[in-house]
């Protein structure tokens, strides 16, 4: 069998698998003819496309014909390649009849350079791993340990305040007639303060067993208009202090829902507690409740001043503020809202908001009616 001639192996292997740079021009700087590589690395046919177009040359100083008549000097050629970032190339420019021969190679130290900053990047970004790894084991320990201090905390102090509750409740009913308005003024301070007081530590301890993801559901058939009413009868001092109006309306008669009563209800007295305290005295508060593919949904409007939109994802937030400011200087810590969400989630719900400034807010939650023992079951 007759050997290949060396020409003809060395120009096919530049043709089809050789890492260098092949393009033929005919005498209007056309390609006319080019190698797979050259394909490859434009990621464009190539055939019929002018040389100037294929290059980064933003000065026009590039011209084969002239460059061709120095065939063995060497020139650095930007290719645009097919990931938009250019490629330099150090391109002989020969003589081919009418047109021109271009042989290219690669910049090596180019190449080396790139590949010596992608290994630097790797290392450093190994290193950023490592420590980012060490710190989430640290917040990871720290959280634990703010969780189990909340919760120690939280527990601790429920007993004292409710005794503080109770006997200010004992003197309020029992010694009215024989104190003055001031002392029963002090008095009412004293149980508005202790009730805050325990509202807080019930958010914390809520908080933190969110977080360490011990927050349970006692589960079982409730009438919604029952928790409604109850959350109501909390809220209602607050509202008559302000003279603030609470209006239910549009009552869907309901099936009992399956659901953890007790955490609901602190749903409930929580966004309609927000609502009064935002709203101007004399306004009013609007309750409903409804029936919405296959779901129970309690809605309440107030009068408010309204929050900006790009503040409203604060609000189920931890600790999440926005710049609405409650009417009477009641306070808060930014975690009710951020419970409630927990809640509602937990029974397979959402709770969503719509507000406008000076026009009020409607938050609005809603709860699967389950036919049986699990909330998605959807009658």
């Amino acid at each position: 069998m007759p050997s290949q001639p060396i020409q003809s192996l060395v120009f096919d292997y530049v043709l089809t698998r050789g890492s260098v740079l092949m393009l033929v021009l005919d005498s209007d700087q056309r390609i006319v003819q080019s190698n797979v590589f050259a394909r490859t690395v434009t990621g464009r046919p190539l055939t019929g496309e002018l040389f100037k177009d294929v290059i980064v040359d933003f000065e026009n100083r590039v011209d084969p014909g002239q460059l061709a008549l120095s065939p063995y000097a060497l020139h650095l050629i930007n290719m645009n390649t097919h990931q938009r970032q250019p490629q330099t190339f150090y391109c002989q420019f020969l003589p081919s009849g009418a047109g021109v021969l271009v042989l290219g190679s690669l910049d090596i130290a180019e190449q080396e350079q790139l590949r010596n900053e992608i290994l630097g990047l790797n290392r450093e970004f190994s290193n950023l791993t490592r420590q980012l790894h060490k710190a989430n084991i640290s917040l990871e320990k720290l959280n634990q340990l703010k969780n189990q201090f909340l919760g120690m905390a939280a527990h601790d102090l429920r007993k004292p305040v409710g005794i503080v509750m109770a006997y200010s409740d004992f003197l309020i009913d029992e010694a009215t007639d024989r104190l003055s308005p001031e002392h029963i003024s002090f008095l009412n301070t004293i149980r508005s303060s202790a009730d805050f007081m325990k509202r807080l530590i019930d958010n914390f301890l809520d908080a933190s067993l969110i977080d360490s993801g011990r927050f349970d559901l006692e589960l079982n058939y409730h009438d919604i208009h029952g928790l409604l009413n109850n959350a109501l009868k909390m809220v209602s001092l607050a509202a008559q202090k302000k003279f603030t109006r609470i209006l239910v309306e549009n009552t869907s008669p309901l099936p009992p829902l399956y659901l953890d009563g007790s955490k609901i209800e602190q749903v409930l007295m929580n966004i309609i507690s927000n609502a009064v305290e935002y709203s101007p005295t004399h306004s009013t508060v609007t309750v409903r409740i409804l029936t919405e593919d296959h779901q129970a949904v309690i809605q309440v409007s107030d009068q408010g001043p309204g929050i900006p939109e790009s503040e409203i994802q604060n609000l189920f937030q931890a600790y999440g503020r926005t710049s609405a400011r409650k009417t009477a200087g009641e306070r808060s810590i930014g975690l009710g809202l951020a419970i409630s969400r927990k809640i509602v989630d937990q029974h397979c719900g959402n709770i969503t908001v719509k507000s406008q400034i000076d026009s009020g807010s409607l938050f609005q939650v809603a709860l699967p009616m389950g036919t049986s023992e699990h909330p998605n079951d959807a009658g």
